[in-house]
């Protein structure tokens, strides 16, 4: 792989689309707005099988719809019964912020009552060749990622993913906190604040965010379009939100760190979805004490616990942090990735 030549440039042609066929597909096309509902539904039964107490929110359907970087017409691809029930849906996207690299992820499900049938199999193959399709599209220099993140139980997706070319890369635990043991109270080193992530700082949260997961495996820059799908989302909770800010000479509070969370019906069960201190603020025990703050009030607010994932060769030891506060490993997915 040349990575100084631009990516399309490493296709000697443009990837050709698959036309997927099953005999208990009576259709297969591409989803629109009005599908948002169905979709979901679909979701959530294979959730209720695949992750029960992790299901996923209505927004994670919409934002399909809603987002720039996403073209429905050709980035989505749904299978019908007779009947017009969804058996599968699937998803490709490019994320934003190409940094060091561009990466497209594929995403998707199939009906827990279908599977078994090789319906999956027609989906994953149009997926990874729409994913060469994308990043052949692309004039930036910078390597290419078809990536997949597979929950270790799924072994008919792992399989799949290891005939495409995929192989695993990183593993991500998931971890729980209960909620109900003792949560140490640990106070900001000297010279910083801890205190809830209010509209006022949300970009300066970005800002930080950007800087703490340079150097984290598979993360890109988080542009500010995404950003906002997170905090100006129904299940962002400010309240449940911390983060740690710093004067320095005088001028406007800097974010060094964050811990922020989401909160989502019908589990109540709070996930932690970013913890991070800056580079320049690390080794003085902010982590803990945001997380610490963060537990206290996700015990106060009367939710039973909650869940986080974590690379397991995290660069900071995060993994090795959250087992000191009480976290405990219930779960894992592996991250599949085919470079180009």
């Amino acid at each position: 792989m040349n990575e100084r030549t631009a990516l399309r440039d490493r296709f000697p042609q443009r990837p050709e689309l698959p036309v997927p066929r099953h005999g208990d597909v009576a259709r297969w096309r591409a989803a629109g707005p009005e599908d948002i509902d169905a979709i979901w539904r679909l979701q959530r039964l294979a959730d209720d099988v695949d992750h029960p107490g992790a299901l996923s929110p209505r927004s994670a359907i919409t934002e399909t719809f809603e987002t720039s970087n996403v073209d429905p017409a050709v980035d989505t691809l749904v299978a019908e019964g007779e009947d017009g029930e969804l058996l599968a849906h699937g998803l490709v996207v490019v994320a934003g912020g190409h940094a060091t690299r561009v990466q497209s992820y594929l995403l998707g499900t199939v009906h827990p009552l279908w599977r078994g049938r090789g319906i999956g199999g027609e989906l994953f193959r149009w997926q990874i060749a729409r994913s060469a399709q994308q990043l052949s599209e692309c004039e930036l220099a910078l390597p290419g990622w078809t990536m997949l993140y597979v929950d270790a139980r799924n072994t008919p997706l792992a399989t799949l993913a290891g005939r495409a070319g995929l192989n695993v890369q990183r593993y991500f635990a998931e971890m729980e906190h209960g909620l109900d043991g003792e949560i140490p109270v640990l106070e900001a080193p000297e010279g910083v604040r801890i205190i809830p992530c209010s509209e006022e700082y949300f970009e300066r949260t970005r800002v930080a965010r950007n800087d703490a997961f340079r150097d984290h495996w598979g993360t890109q820059p988080n542009t500010k379009e995404r950003w906002n799908r997170l905090v100006a989302g129904g299940h962002f909770r400010r309240d449940l939100s911390w983060i740690a800010v710093a004067a320095e000479g005088g001028k406007q509070e800097r974010v060094v760190g964050f811990a922020l969370s989401t909160v989502t019906a019908p589990a109540e069960e709070g996930f932690i979805e970013l913890v991070g201190v800056i580079r320049d603020y690390r080794g003085r025990r902010l982590a803990p004490a945001l997380l610490s703050r963060l537990l206290l009030s996700h015990r106060e607010a009367g939710l039973p616990s909650v869940t986080l994932e974590v690379d397991s060769a995290s660069p900071t030891g995060a993994n090795t942090l959250y087992e000191r506060l009480g976290f405990i490993p219930v779960g894992r997915s592996d991250a599949f990735v085919r470079e180009y």
